[in-house]
């Protein structure tokens, strides 16, 4: 009763029956049924045992000669003797309880190997997600070539993303170094701030203090004639006030370039700090100057523009639709305000005609007003024409000072140290913690590597029934049992053989093992991986076809047996995660190498 708390169907528990020896006269029947599985029967049945007692022990009597006298007892033993040997004996229990750990075991094995595969699974991805290694640069040949082959990666995925090609595998994976993109969004705000700037031309404000300084700035111009020095005089100060969004514009740009460029070394060259550091001060010193030769461009920009110029027809159409507008809510504003009814024509004609010419007197007689009013919509539309062309030039001079000098000139600096090797080894000492962090990673993988080699082909074994087969009715007496733990067993165990078959409802395929020697060429093998979701592996080494090697040379591989599509599921006992991983596992080897593949 109490192993059925905890072995409710009997998977792990044998009875063991001791004492036997103390059994009076006339109870071996029940005894017998016990053992025989008639009553209170077992999954696993039950053994009898004969311990020694305590002259036994007092007398010295070994576990040697304790064991064949415990032989001896139950094969003259007048009603146990009928019994098989396998019901009774230390030895008997023995091989039941090791056959039942191994089991036991061998049933753990299944869960066992995919949680090692989960594992490699994830170590492998980490591995994947860490920066990849360029490899040791030992000797001063080394790392020259590895500063042209970094910075040739850094500048080429700078120069993609101030080009805005996002194609690379990098620019995809992290959209914060989308550095045009950014870019743009600091060019809008560019436009947003000189828009900001923009006078209320429409405003009788506006025309009025216009007018006063029409009034200031007149010299020798006949009554009626626009007052040019004014327009100039004021069309400066406005362009003046393009002075402030065009120093934060190259700020922001410089800025924002600096913040992906750091990032960009950041993930390129996650393990040379030294490297990183070093391109961090050169870009910014590099930025710095580009943005002191930008602005230099930019006041001359700013210069033009204070000079009102434009062959543009643009201005012509805009100040003819502007008095348009004007005219037609003039007219508007007249029928608006007029009171006269409709039948009465005369007295509306009237009131309609005094409206539009006082609007005529206030707008085109010869007036410091009148002036001012015409004058105002020449600047509206010339102020909107020279903000379009000022923000286009001002953006496409930064684009180029700023963004497309940056991956030339970042190239040239980094090149200056080539030939200083003391300063390259300090650019490419590894980051140690990285280093360490990898070198756990990789011997990880290694041991589930091997952990996942050996449990290969491993398959549980048959699981005995848990219904007992009882033999035929025996009197029954009451001895007593003992709950034993293990797992599930057979009286024996089937052995591996060296080919396993794997059967399922469309298909079978077999395991086995071939040694191929190491050639001059290699192994004369086409590698291919093959992703299938139905497998427990994420994916399988696929034979896809044989090299044809110099010289007519025999094919090792194909002359020892491998077919095409064979997949390989060990070389020396290591599980390859892809073709790449198992050429480099097959390059490593030398002389015969044992490859363990699946045949459909």
């Amino acid at each position: 009763e109490r192993a059925q708390g905890v072995d409710p169907k009997g998977e792990r528990t044998i009875g063991v029956m001791t004492k036997t020896d103390l059994i009076g006269p006339g109870n071996e029947d029940e005894v017998l049924s016990v053992v025989n599985n008639i009553r209170k029967p077992l999954a696993l049945g039950y053994v009898m045992l004969r311990n020694r007692s305590q002259r036994d022990i007092m007398d010295k009597i070994s576990t040697t000669q304790a064991r064949e006298n415990e032989l001896a007892f139950f094969a003259t033993h007048p009603v146990f003797r009928s019994c098989s040997n396998k019901l009774y004996g230390v030895n008997q229990l023995s091989k039941k309880l090791t056959n039942l750990l191994v089991c036991r075991i061998k049933l753990e094995l299944a869960p066992m190997k995919a949680t090692v595969e989960r594992s490699l699974v994830e170590v492998r991805s980490e591995l994947r997600a860490l920066p990849a290694s360029y490899g040791e640069a030992k000797t001063a040949t080394d790392r020259q070539k590895l500063l042209v082959s970094t910075v040739q990666e850094y500048v080429r995925h700078l120069t993609d993303a101030i080009r805005g090609e996002y194609s690379g595998r990098v620019l995809v994976k992290h959209a914060s170094l989308r550095l045009f993109t950014k870019v743009l969004k600091k060019f809008d705000q560019f436009k947003a701030k000189v828009g900001q700037t923009a006078p209320k031309f429409d405003d009788s404000s506006f025309v009025t203090q216009l007018a006063s300084q029409i009034e200031q700035l007149r010299g020798r111009e006949l009554p009626g004639f626009m007052s040019s020095q004014a327009f100039y005089l004021c069309m400066s100060q406005y362009v003046d006030l393009w002075n402030g969004p065009m120093r934060a514009l190259v700020e922001d740009v410089r800025a924002v370039t600096l913040e992906v460029c750091t990032e960009l070394a950041q993930v390129l060259l996650a393990q040379f700090p030294g490297m990183r550091d070093a391109l961090r001060v050169e870009i910014e010193s590099i930025l710095e100057k580009m943005s002191s030769e930008a602005h230099k461009q930019l006041l001359q920009v700013i210069a033009r523009e204070q000079d009102p110029f434009t062959l543009n027809d643009y201005l012509e159409q805009r100040v003819n639709k502007i008095r348009f507008d004007r005219f037609s809510q003039a007219v508007d504003q007249c029928f608006e305000e007029i009171k006269s009814p409709v039948s009465k024509w005369p007295e509306l004609k009237e009131e309609i005609f005094t409206g539009m010419r006082d609007w005529y007197r206030s707008t085109h007689c010869v007036s410091a007003q009148a002036s001012a009013q015409d004058m105002s919509g020449i600047m509206e539309a010339y102020w909107q024409l020279a903000a379009k062309r000022f923000v286009d030039g001002v953006c496409m001079l930064t684009d180029q000072q700023l963004l497309n000098r940056l991956p030339v000139a970042v190239q040239d600096v980094m090149y200056r140290v080539i030939r200083d090797d003391t300063h390259l080894q300090r650019l490419f000492a590894e980051s140690s913690e990285l280093v360490g962090r990898r070198q756990e990673l990789e011997q990880r993988r290694d041991r589930l590597l091997q952990a996942s080699a050996k449990l290969t082909g491993v398959s549980p074994p048959p699981l005995p029934s848990t219904n007992p087969s009882p033999s035929p009715a025996i009197s029954s007496s009451g001895p007593s049992a003992v709950g034993g733990g293990g797992g599930r067993m057979k009286e024996s165990l089937s052995s591996n053989t060296s080919t396993s078959s794997i059967t399922n409802a469309t298909n079978t395929a077999s395991t086995m093992s071939f040694s191929v020697p190491m050639g001059e060429h290699g192994l004369g093998l086409v590698l291919v991986t093959d992703t299938d979701p139905l497998s427990s592996r994420s994916s399988s080494v696929v034979v896809k076809g044989f090299r044809a090697l110099p010289d007519g040379a025999l094919n090792p591989s194909k002359a020892a047996g491998l077919q095409a599509g064979d997949k390989i599921v060990a070389i020396n006992g290591t599980t390859p995660a892809d073709s790449n991983e198992a050429i480099t596992l097959m390059k490593r080897s030398k002389g015969l190498i044992r490859l363990e593949i699946i045949r459909s």
